[in-house]
């Protein structure tokens, strides 16, 4: 299976806007509408929710477990999840700005 970096970017963003407490964990399988992302499988959000714990983004605050029972066990973004999360923000708001710019250069559109 490809490493998808849309997809492990979108699930970042949805692990990271999940309500739950400090020091809390949530178990969530690939086939709940917090982890259904359009045009990807179950079987594709699973491959990348393991890669997010081996790359060490995301944590279970478990040593031994990341999966039970087919859900993810889940508890919060590591630092560098979070600074992955920040990097491709950055990245696009860059890419926003100088499309803006190339527009206000190029004078009034007429659409």
């Amino acid at each position: 299976m490809r490493r998808q970096p849309d997809l492990i970017r979108e699930l970042l963003l949805r692990l990271e806007g999940l309500d739950i407490g400090s020091g809390q964990r949530v178990h969530i399988g690939s086939h709940e509408p917090e982890l259904m992302i359009e045009g990807y499988s179950t079987d594709q959000v699973d491959y990348h929710m393991a890669l997010l714990y081996e790359a060490e983004l995301i944590t279970s605050g478990d040593t031994q477990n990341m999966m039970m029972n087919g859900d993810w066990i889940f508890q919060r973004l590591t630092v560098q999840g979070h600074d992955f999360v920040t990097a491709c923000a950055t990245r696009r708001s860059g890419r926003r700005r100088a499309l803006a710019s190339r527009k206000s250069a190029d004078g009034p559109s007429a659409f």
